[in-house]
Formats: C-alpha cells, structure tokens, sequence
C-alpha cells in the first residue's frame, strides 16, 4: 500500500487532498456602494445630457422665430399688406391686416400659429419696455407690426427654460435682420 511522505505530501497514487486556501473577494455591502455610486453618476450624466438638449431646442426656437420674423417682413413688402406678431407666454402667431382688421394668416404653413417647447416660455420687451403678454386667445392685434416698406416695430422676445434657466433673446430692431443672441448662440445677423 502507498505511503504518505513527509508532511502530508502523498506519495504516488494516492488521493490528494488539498487544503482550502483564504481568497479575498468582494462583501455585499462593497458591492452595493459600488452599484449606488455607478447609479449615481449615470443619472448625473443623463440630467447633463438632457439640459442640454433643452439648451439646444431654446436655440432652435428662438432662430426659427427670427426666421419667420424675417421672412413675414419680406412678405409685406411683395404683398404691400402689413403683417404682424401676436406673442403669448407660449407661442406666437403671424397676423396679416385685411382692410382695417386683422386676422390670422391662414394661407401659409410657414406663418400657422405656433407653440413653444414644453417648458419654454416667452417675455416680450417693445421699444425698451415691458409687454404683459396674455394667454393666446381672440385678440388679434400684433404686439410687433411688420410695415410694408421693411421697417417693424423694434422689439426684443427672450425666450427661456422655465422662471430662471438659460435664456435666448430675439432682437428685431426697427430696420434690418432680426437677429439672436444669448445662451451659448453667437449673434447671428
């Protein structure tokens, strides 16, 4: 029969049995905070992410505005009808004069009513003061009037993410382009 040799060792044959050796591993509890720090900085990276898709759209509104503005502008001039902006909290809508009333352009896709992004919202500033702007409802008179020889009401709209986000500012001067600026935007022209 075979022999165990020194100190435990087996000797040709045998069986071995080897002793069970203490390997460190990771506690739950390690574990966890891990997962909550992990948790953590996902959530961080995806409120970053989202404000500034929140950033982005401001910006688009706000160019789109300045856009419609212009082009409502080049369209008084080729039509010899004046147009105008109605502005609320929410949206905007273009307003073109027929006779002595106006009423809602309703002839061109571009100029349909529009309303702003959730969470979005517009103050309106004319001449350098400030304009309350009601809800959007009947009245149909522009708080911007785009005149037949190219000339507008000088206005300024900021439109910002909720009470105190970033804000975008819609210059129109009362001759030339409207232009934007503000909120990471370079003024555009």
């Amino acid at each position: 029969p075979p022999r165990a040799g020194r100190r435990g060792n087996p000797v040709a044959g045998a069986p071995t049995i080897r002793r069970a050796r203490f390997t460190r591993a990771f506690t739950l509890l390690e574990l966890l905070v891990v997962l909550v720090i992990i948790g953590v900085v996902i959530s961080m990276v995806s409120l970053s992410i989202g404000t500034r898709d929140r950033e982005t759209v401001l910006s688009e509104q706000a160019r789109r505005l300045a856009a419609l503005i212009n082009m409502a502008g080049e369209q008084a001039i080729v039509s010899s009808e004046p147009f105008g902006v109605r502005f609320s909290p929410t949206g905007y809508r273009f307003l073109v004069l027929d006779g002595k009333k106006w009423h809602a352009v309703s002839n061109d896709d571009l100029l349909r009513p529009r309303r702003l992004a959730a969470g979005l919202h517009i103050t309106l500033e004319i001449s350098g003061e400030p304009v309350p702007l009601a809800a959007a409802g009947d009245d149909l008179k522009p708080h911007v009037f785009l005149y037949t020889t190219g000339e507008r009401t000088p206005f300024a709209a900021t439109l910002r993410i909720g009470t105190d986000g970033p804000a975008v500012r819609v210059i129109g001067p009362f001759s030339g382009k409207v232009r934007v600026a503000g909120a990471g935007t370079e003024e555009q022209q």
